[in-house]
């Protein structure tokens, strides 16, 4: 998959070869530009693998599907371990505001910290796992093929 996308990066860089001279720094847009395909791709990915998860629970809905609880417990696996690498205020709003469901006001009172810190805390957490768990994703992928098959 990962040689699927850089070809594809470079097919869309060959097709605007021709613009290319108006862009002053070369490396910074080829990041831009791998990065914006990956995500697409990826989020194909996940669309594709929700529409195969739906057509088999309308098969058999009353069944477990070990496909799926297999990929559930690599995903929950991955988000966890990003979790335990957030520093210890970060790691406390999120698991606050995810597992107990508490609002930015709720977790601010009840950790003595502004709401603007509980919010800037949650953006870097979101973006810390995030960022982790796409540079965990070829894991994801190749578990992904190796299960399909």
């Amino acid at each position: 998959m990962a040689e699927e996308i850089v070809q594809e990066v470079f097919i869309r860089i060959w097709e605007k070869r021709d613009k290319l001279s108006q862009v002053s720094n070369f490396h910074p847009y080829l990041y831009t530009v791998a990065k914006n395909y990956t995500f697409s791709f990826l989020k194909k990915l996940g669309r594709e693998l929700a529409h195969k998860q739906e057509w088999e629970l309308s098969i058999s809905p009353d069944t477990g599907n070990p496909y799926e609880e297999s990929m559930d417990a690599c995903y929950r696996r991955i988000i966890d371990q990003a979790i335990a690498e957030l520093p210890a205020q970060r790691q406390r709003v999120y698991l606050l505001s995810r597992d107990e469901g508490l609002r930015q006001a709720e977790i601010a009172e009840r950790m003595a910290i502004s709401r603007e810190t509980v919010k800037k805390h949650m953006v870097l957490a979101l973006r810390a796992i995030r960022s982790y768990a796409l540079t965990h994703a070829e894991a994801n992928l190749l578990l992904l093929l190796l299960l399909h098959k």
